[in-house]
């Protein structure tokens, strides 16, 4: 797959979608972290992470999604090759997960990634959002430059590659504080058998097993 190309030196448009106040997201993270928490450029590259402001400081990120199905994809399946003949994913990467529900208490303005404005900007969905893991220090490019391009944006949106139509999002962390977000349910695999059910079932619709 073609890597992306480099950001532009300017952005001749920058599209908001706007996350409105009361809102809910779903995040399935890690167990040890609390579900408002950001991560300051720790852990695994990402697609957008992580990323350092214009003095090369972190830049903390959080991810989350629009559903529980998406925020599962793009967490605990987002590794598995779609050619593979038989999906598995082993317990462990399960049981080492937390699903947390959060309110957003004000709007949150958020660069739009969708087709319409990566054509604006010289790329597409392909170069950008459907990558490999290889590509991402390119793609974190990306997240940079438009942090400097958009002051007033709170973070990035754009359609999951893992569970379209759904959304996926990240957040800037000096730009949106764990405080604006209201963790209002939070289950932890380990201790709650129903959420590993419903892992289960979500990736029976890609012929996913979650295996011991």
């Amino acid at each position: 797959m073609t890597a992306p190309p480099p950001p532009p030196s300017s952005f001749s448009q920058i599209n908001i979608s706007t996350i409105s106040a009361g809102t809910k997201l779903q995040r399935v993270h890690t167990k040890l972290f609390n579900g408002n928490d950001f991560n300051s450029c720790k852990g695994r590259a990402s697609r957008f992470a992580p990323i350092e402001d214009s003095q090369r400081q972190c830049i903390a990120s959080l991810y989350a999604a629009s559903t529980l199905e998406c925020a599962v994809f793009e967490t605990v399946f987002h590794d598995l090759p779609y050619h593979a003949k038989t999906k598995t994913v082993p317990i462990g990467a399960v049981m080492d997960r937390a699903h947390s529900e959060l309110v957003v208490i004000r709007d949150i303005s958020l660069i739009a990634l969708h087709e319409p404005d990566l054509k604006a900007w010289g790329t597409t969905r392909r170069l950008l959002i459907d990558t490999l893991a290889c590509h991402y220090q390119g793609t974190a490019r990306w997240a940079e430059a438009l942090h400097r391009a958009a002051p007033h944006a709170d973070g990035l949106i754009w359609t999951s590659r893992q569970y379209d139509p759904d959304q996926a999002m990240l957040l800037f962390g000096h730009r949106v504080a764990s405080s604006d977000l209201t963790v209002t349910y939070r289950r932890d695999a380990i201790s709650d058998p129903q959420l590993v059910r419903e892992i289960r079932a979500i990736g029976r619709r890609a012929n996913i097993t979650i295996i011991s």
